[in-house]
């Protein structure tokens, strides 16, 4: 959706503003924004040729299917989730190593790997921000549901 001219913020999807009751457009202005947001088509997405390990690959696959779900995954994603899944494994490993490496005692070593995971977690947090992988960058892509309205009794 393109930005509103001589604003600052990023735009968001009408069916967000519509759901929050904090809209003031007309009808024909809901149904132009919405012409003119980006609407992903949900298709099959192989991981990338360079993704060999097959547990990377499952991975890959899964997060896929749950982006799919709330439709923002579209082909042209598939080199960024393949960064996210490689940082996020990278950010296990070097967890793991520093675990060891404080209980073998070795200060030194876990700082060092300490420094190598906070760069792998920051990588795959940024990328999984873009994504909508957390929550509040899901509110901002993803329509809140309303609560359906149970029927009161009648006595």
């Amino acid at each position: 959706m393109p930005a509103l001219p001589n604003s600052g913020r990023k735009p968001i999807p009408v069916d967000v503003i519509v759901a929050r009751g904090q809209t003031h457009l007309t009808k024909a202005e809901i149904e132009k924004r919405r012409a003119a947001e980006v609407h992903p088509k949900n298709v099959k997405i192989d991981p990338p040729d360079y993704m060999v390990d097959r547990e990377l690959r499952k991975r890959f696959r899964r997060i896929a299917r749950e982006l799919a779900a709330i439709g923002v995954w579209a082909a042209i994603d598939a080199d960024e989730l393949a960064r996210f899944v490689d940082a996020q494994w990278a950010y296990e490993q070097f967890t793991t190593r520093m675990k060891d490496a404080l209980e073998c005692g070795d200060v030194g070593k876990a700082m060092e790997l300490q420094r190598a995971q906070d760069r792998a977690f920051k990588q795959a947090h940024a990328i999984a921000t873009a994504f909508g992988m957390n929550c509040t960058a899901r509110c901002k892509i993803v329509v809140p549901k309303p609560p359906e309205a149970k029927p009161k009794a009648v006595l």
